[in-house]
């Protein structure tokens, strides 16, 4: 049986900015920004490209609503089955704040934590965890969801498999090409 590691500590990085009151753009130009973001970032690291999956997007949109409606980030999302997760929040906001704009920054703030991974040492590193989530090698779909109101916006990306499997480490997280 493989032991899924969650973040010891949730990491999220809280912004405070001007007042927020964006609304989720139409249709899902972000899920394919979202994809093609940690595709740029996974092949740095010699992983495959991950495939979106309606599935994840609707149960990452349902755990961003989950988060929100708690205002307490804590990875307990029930909707998220045995997926792997990363979770970002901003508190505040500005109006110029999207679906899309929120996703980047989410995605580019987990890659950034790719700075506290020791490759030479291929235990659980929770500062890292959201780094080697978003390019665990074994991983091969991804949904994004996001969540926007009381002056909060939340991004939640869901991972199948799951990545930050312990012992795997060394297989999964790849140096950079």
């Amino acid at each position: 049986m493989k032991i899924f590691v969650r973040a010891l500590v949730l990491q999220f990085t809280l912004i405070i900015v001007a007042g927020h009151d964006s609304k989720e753009e139409a249709g899902s130009s972000f899920h394919t920004t979202a994809v093609q973001l940690h595709n740029i970032y996974r092949a740095k690291h010699g992983a495959k490209p991950l495939k979106n999956s309606e599935d994840l997007n609707k149960r990452a949109k349902r755990c961003a609503e989950y988060y929100l409606s708690k205002m307490l980030f804590d990875m307990s999302c029930p909707f998220k089955g045995s997926t792997g997760e990363n979770l970002y929040a901003i508190g505040g906001g500005n109006s110029s704040l999207t679906s899309g704009s929120l996703t980047q920054r989410a995605i580019e703030d987990w890659y950034s934590k790719s700075s506290n991974y020791n490759f030479k040492n291929t235990k659980v590193q929770p500062k890292a965890g959201q780094f080697t989530q978003l390019v665990w090698a074994e991983s091969r779909e991804v949904g994004m969801g996001v969540a926007i109101g009381n002056n909060v916006a939340v991004a939640v990306a869901l991972y199948s498999p799951p990545g930050n499997v312990l012992g795997h480490f060394a297989t999964n997280v790849g140096r950079l090409d």
